[in-house]
C-alpha cells in the first residue's frame, strides 16, 4: 500500500514538473501583458494626477537639475560639480567643487553633501602666493543642499498624442514576445550551439548547414547578416546579450513584483527615447555652507615704510583662520524659452581686518609717532595696527543673486548681484564702512554646460560717497565636471 502511495506521489510530482514547464513561459506572458496594460492605463493627463515618463526617468531628470552648475553671488563656486574661476581688477579666485548625494536616488527631494576647495590670490592673473600676491588664501567648503519642493516637469503632449504615444510605448515593449518559441529549453541550447561554432571558427558554409543556424536565424534575422561578415565577435556578443534578455524574462514566472519591475524597466527605456516633458516649475531647495581657509599676509622691503623696524617680527607674514558661513534659499524655474534661477541669504565672516574688502591697493606698514606700527592702505587709510592683524574681525552680508538665460537652448542671457555688508565686530583702532555691491552682466552657456559671465558695477562701495572710484568688471567660468563623464561615456 505504501509503494502504491509513494508510487502516486511521484508521479503527481512529474506531471507538476511537466505541466510547469510547458505553462509557465505561456503564464509569464500573460501575466505580463495584464501588468504591461494596466502601467500603461496610469499615463494620463488629468489636472490632479498627470503622468506621461515612468516616475523614475522624471526623478532622474529633476535631480541633474538639482545638481547643475550655478554661478551664485560668492565668487568661489559652491553650486554643482564643476571648476569655477574668478577674475577681477583686484585678484582670482579657483575652485573646485563636488557634490555627494546622501539621499535615495528615486527620490525627487534629494539631499547633498558638497565639499570644495578654493584659493585666492591678490595681484596679477594667477597671481596666487606669488611675490605680487600680498594676500592669499586657500580654503575648504563643505556645504550642505536639501530640496524643500517635489518639482514637476512640463508637458510636452496633449491627450491625442499621449495616446500614439502609449500605443507606440506598448508595441515597444511587446516586442520581447515576438517569436514565443525562444522561450523555449530547446531553443536555448540552439544558441548556445551557434555560440560554440562560432568559437570553434567554422566556416561560413558549414555553420549554415546546422539545425542551430535554421533555428536561431528564424527568430533573429540580424543573425544571418552578421556571421555572412564573417562578424563572429559581434555575432556572438548579439547572441549574448538575446540569451540573457530571455533567462530574465523566464526568471519572472508569474512572480507579480518581478514582473512588474520588469514592465516598469521596458517602458523606462522607451520613455528614455522619446521624453515629452521639459523644464521644471519653481523648484526651491536650501544651502548652508561653512567656508574655512587659511590666509597670509605678505610684507615685503617694499611694502615697509617704518624708518625703525625694530620691532617688527624678522617674519612679516602674518596668518589668520577664516570662517565664513552662508545661508541661502534658492529658487529655480525653466520653461521653454527661459531658465531662471533665484538667490536669497546671509553671510557672515571672521578673520582678520586685512581681509576688508575696502582695502585700496597693496596696504603698507608705516610707523606712528608713539612707535606703533601701522597699517595703511595706498590712499592713506589707516586699517589698523599690525599687532591686532591675528585679532576677531567679523562682518556680515545681506545678498541676493538672480539670473536668467533665454531662448530655445538657453545660452544666452544676464545676471544680477546685489549684496549690502556691514560691521559686526572689529579690533581696536580699525577702519570699516558699511558698502554694498551691485553687479550685472551678461551670461553665455554652452551646449555642454559651461557658464561665462561677464560683470561690471560697484563692488564694496561705501554708502553717501562717490563711488565711481569703485567700479570693477570681472569674468567668471565655471565648467561642469559632466563633461568629463560624457566623454568618458563615448
Amino acid at each position: 500500500m505504501k509503494k502504491t502511495y509513494y508510487f502516486f506521489i511521484c508521479l503527481i510530482y512529474i506531471s507538476n514538473s511537466i505541466y510547469s514547464q510547458v505553462t509557465t513561459p505561456q503564464a509569464t506572458i500573460n501575466a505580463y501583458k495584464i501588468e504591461l496594460e494596466k502601467e500603461l492605463s496610469t499615463y494620463k493627463i488629468k489636472p490632479d494626477s498627470t503622468k506621461v515618463v515612468q516616475d523614475k526617468l522624471l526623478t532622474k531628470d529633476l535631480n541633474e537639475i538639482f545638481s547643475s552648475l550655478l554661478f551664485s553671488n560668492t565668487d568661489a563656486l559652491t553650486n554643482g560639480s564643476a571648476f569655477g574661476f574668478t577674475r577681477n581688477s583686484d585678484n582670482t579666485t579657483i575652485s573646485l567643487n563636488n557634490n555627494f548625494r546622501i539621499s535615495n536616488e528615486n527620490s525627487v527631494k534629494q539631499t547633498y553633501l558638497t565639499i570644495g576647495v578654493n584659493a585666492n590670490g591678490m595681484g596679477s592673473v594667477f597671481g596666487l602666493y606669488s611675490d605680487d600676491a600680498w594676500n592669499s588664501a586657500v580654503g575648504l567648503n563643505i556645504g550642505f543642499r536639501h530640496k524643500l519642493i517635489r518639482a514637476k516637469r512640463y508637458i510636452g503632449i496633449n491627450e491625442d498624442q499621449l495616446k500614439r504615444y502609449k500605443k507606440l510605448s506598448k508595441l515597444t515593449a511587446q516586442a520581447i514576445l515576438l517569436h514565443p518559441e525562444k522561450f523555449d529549453s530547446i531553443f536555448l541550447k540552439r544558441i548556445g550551439g551557434l555560440q560554440t561554432s562560432l568559437e570553434n571558427n567554422s566556416e561560413i558554409a558549414q555553420i549554415k548547414q546546422t539545425k542551430n543556424y535554421d533555428a536561431v536565424v528564424k527568430v533573429f534575422p540580424e543573425v544571418k547578416k552578421l556571421i555572412e561578415s564573417k562578424d563572429y565577435v559581434g555575432t556572438y556578443t548579439f547572441l549574448e546579450k538575446e540569451k540573457k534578455s530571455i533567462n530574465e524574462f523566464l526568471s519572472l514566472k508569474t512572480d507579480s513584483k518581478k514582473i512588474k519591475d520588469f514592465v516598469k524597466k521596458q517602458l523606462l527605456a522607451y520613455d528614455k527615447a522619446n521624453n515629452s516633458t521639459y523644464g521644471h516649475n519653481y523648484m526651491m531647495w536650501l544651502g548652508i555652507d561653512m567656508n574655512v581657509r587659511n590666509n597670509t599676509y605678505t610684507f615685503t622691503d617694499e611694502n615697509i615704510t617704518a624708518i625703525n623696524t625694530v620691532g617688527l617680527p624678522d617674519d612679516r607674514s602674518q596668518n589668520k583662520l577664516n570662517s565664513v558661513f552662508s545661508f541661502n534659499v534658492n529658487a529655480s524655474t525653466e520653461a521653454k524659452g527661459y531658465l531662471g534661477y533665484f538667490q536669497l541669504g546671509f553671510r557672515f565672516n571672521t578673520g582678520s581686518f586685512l581681509d576688508n574688502d575696502l582695502i585700496d591697493g597693496t596696504p603698507k606698514i608705516t610707523e606712528s609717532v608713539d612707535g606703533i606700527f601701522n597699517i595703511r592702505d595706498e590712499d592713506n587709510v589707516l586699517l589698523g595696527n599690525f599687532n591686532t592683524v591675528t585679532d576677531d574681525f567679523q562682518t556680515g552680508d545681506f545678498h541676493l543673486y538672480t539670473a536668467f538665460l533665454f531662448g530655445e537652448n538657453k545660452n544666452i542671457g544676464f545676471n544680477i548681484s546685489l549684496e549690502h555688508q556691514f560691521l559686526s565686530k572689529r579690533p581696536e583702532n580699525t577702519t570699516y564702512n558699511s558698502n554694498f555691491t551691485a553687479l550685472m552682466g551678461p551670461l553665455f552657456k554652452t551646449k555642454s554646460g559651461t557658464t561665462f559671465g561677464i560683470d561690471a558695477g560697484w563692488d564694496n562701495a561705501i554708502y553717501n560717497t562717490k563711488v565711481n572710484d569703485d567700479f570693477l568688471a570681472r569674468i567668471r567660468v565655471g565648467i561642469p565636471f559632466t563633461i568629463i563623464s560624457k566623454k568618458e561615456e563615448k
